[in-house]
């Protein structure tokens, strides 16, 4: 009789023991569970937040690019030295100084660093104005058919379909451009803002 009540208790031993052990195993695998669905979602929320803050900065970045092409396009001095390029034989050498002051003017007043520079092309005319300089371009630019405002990672040679071994037209930029208004009508050129690649 002794030896089938230690059997009985070995039995009921081993069972208790598989119970506690398996009970054991299922809360270690909901634990472990539990922590990788909250690290997952901590992930989630970390690149959401991320996604957000790239997103903000696009954002604030074109809107800068927007005023900018605003303020280019509803510039006086700037129309006056359009009047003269595609109206008169020459440009005067004032206006063009002018010209040239309110573009560095108006990318110093965005307060983006970001932005290298800002270049304005006159649709038949060969020479590009940027926040820096005139330049003289090999042929007269061509607007053409593309659909603005365009926002893109390229160089200004490619995008302009020009060849110019200025920097500002070589390097690759992150490239937002619009079409330069005359006085708010049609399109007479690209007005075209760019930042430095992050």
């Amino acid at each position: 009789m002794g030896r089938i009540k230690s059997r009985l208790f070995l039995k009921m031993f081993r069972s208790y023991a598989l119970i506690i052990l398996l009970c054991l195993v299922a809360y270690s695998g909901v634990i472990v569970y539990e922590t990788a669905a909250l690290k997952r979602e901590q992930a989630e929320q970390f690149y959401n937040m991320r996604a957000e803050t790239v997103a903000s900065a696009l954002d604030e970045q074109l809107m800068d690019a927007q005023n900018l092409i605003t303020s280019v396009n509803s510039s006086i001095i700037v129309n006056t030295l359009y009047r003269q390029a595609v109206g008169e034989d020459s440009v005067d050498p004032y206006t063009l100084y002018q010209t040239l002051n309110q573009l560095q003017l108006q990318k110093a007043l965005s307060g983006n660093l970001n932005i290298n520079s800002l270049v304005w092309l006159i649709d038949g005319y060969d020479r590009a104005y940027t926040s820096d300089e005139a330049v003289r371009l090999s042929e007269n630019f061509q607007a053409g058919d593309k659909d603005m405002p365009v926002l893109v990672t390229s160089n200004l040679n490619k995008l302009a379909s020009t060849d110019n071994s200025l920097v500002v037209f070589e390097k690759e930029f992150l490239i937002y451009g619009d079409f330069y208004r005359y006085r708010g009508g049609s399109p007479h050129g690209w007005v075209c803002v760019l930042f430095d690649r992050q």
